[in-house]
């Protein structure tokens, strides 16, 4: 099964990161990819992000952060980040 950002419920906590923040920060990533329409394999920079992050929040004054998820969940090349296979099947299923 590919699980794309649609299948995942952002309604729902992500039980599958430990912490509450790093939880948070994973939701905020996903809801970023089905604002945007975006496949996973797309990736993102953090400028995308954190002004999707700030202007959703209508609260411009503190900035995205990865937390827990850099390097385990999601990784940077060439200045792009991108999620790895178990960063969507966390998700997807923590929110099942």
């Amino acid at each position: 099964m590919v699980i794309k950002p649609d299948d995942i419920n952002t309604d729902k906590h992500f039980f599958a990161f430990g912490d509450m923040e790093t939880q948070i920060s994973a939701e905020w990533i996903v809801r970023f990819f089905k604002h945007r329409k975006r496949s996973w394999s797309q990736g993102f920079t953090f400028d995308e992000l954190n002004l999707f992050y700030k202007t959703s929040r209508n609260y411009f004054h503190s900035n995205f952060t990865f937390n827990h998820l850099k390097g385990k969940y999601v990784f940077e090349e060439q200045g792009r980040y991108y999620v790895t296979d178990r960063f969507i099947t966390n998700c997807y299923t923590s929110t099942c």
